[in-house]
Order: C-alpha cells, then structure tokens, then sequence
C-alpha cells in the first residue's frame, strides 16, 4: 500500500529560515494562504530545543538516510524499493 502525505507540521524556531529550506528541498511554493497541493505547516516552538527527539516509524529492511534541517530536526531520505 502506497501513502500520500497531504499535510504535514514541523516546528520551528526560526520560520523564515526553515520555510526556505523545506521549500527549496521540496520544490515547493511558499504561500501563506494555502493550496490545493500538499502542505507543510511551520509552527512557532519556543518550548522545546531545536532537534528535539522525534518518533519514527518504519517498515523494517526500508533502506533510508537520516539527515538533519538547519534547525536540527531530523528527516529520512528513503529509496523507492521498486
């Protein structure tokens, strides 16, 4: 079974600078006003440290890379099996 992502959130302490690296890794668009495509929601954290821990989940054997933002927050990179 194949998942989409429509939306997802990441926090951030510094919005600007996190919006224009998601947005250049992603190829997308920085819009205030929202669309129809997938989003990525920026939300302001000043509780928590940049690079707080993060869950993962994943199917066992997936080969993946784990890489971190400017902020520290980590992400996986991971190849198409097929």
């Amino acid at each position: 079974m194949t998942s989409v992502f429509r939306q997802w959130t990441i926090d951030a302490h510094d919005i600007e600078r996190l919006a224009r690296f998601w947005s250049g890794a992603l190829d997308y668009r920085i819009e205030s006003d929202g669309s129809d495509g997938p989003t990525c929601h920026l939300l302001p954290r000043e509780d928590a440290p940049a690079g707080a821990p993060t869950v993962w989940v994943q199917h066992a054997g997936d080969p993946f890379v784990v890489l971190r933002d400017p902020e520290g927050n980590e992400f996986c990179i991971l190849r198409d099996p097929h």
